[in-house]
């Protein structure tokens, strides 16, 4: 319902239709990344890309209706991002697409326990090293 708020917010015109900067524009606003415009900026491209749809007139109204989802759903936009399991392994996600994946589900889990992003990577940072490896995430 937000992501629909916003979007219909930003769409001047009334077309269903955004721009990249008017989609950048409802990502920022939606409060997920704390105003990085790096991470909204790869999010955005994520987005359209999961969706099938075009980041530079990206069709809204066919994926959010009444303040509900009609588009993929997150396993689906993340395997057409990402590539299937089943898939040869030269298929290989490009790590872009995996760091705004990780922004993604910290700033949804940051959001969901109502802490800050930096206290949830604090929650996953073990040892207090300052960065992640694949060991923290596994656990």
């Amino acid at each position: 319902a937000d992501f629909e708020a916003a979007s219909k917010a930003h769409d001047l015109g009334r077309t269903g239709k955004l721009s990249a900067a008017q989609l950048r524009g409802v990502l920022a606003r939606l409060n997920l990344f704390g105003g990085d415009m790096t991470e909204v900026d790869e999010f955005a491209q994520l987005l359209a890309e999961g969706c099938k749809r075009d980041a530079s007139n990206f069709d809204y109204a066919s994926l959010v209706a009444g303040g509900t989802w009609k588009g993929p759903s997150v396993k689906d936009a993340i395997a057409r991002v990402c590539g299937e399991a089943s898939d040869a392994p030269a298929a290989k996600p490009s790590k872009r697409h995996l760091l705004s994946i990780l922004y993604y589900k910290i700033a949804e889990a940051s959001k969901k326990l109502g802490l800050s992003r930096q206290r949830a990577f604090q929650g996953l940072d073990r040892g207090d090293k300052g960065f992640l490896i694949a060991e923290d995430l596994r656990a």
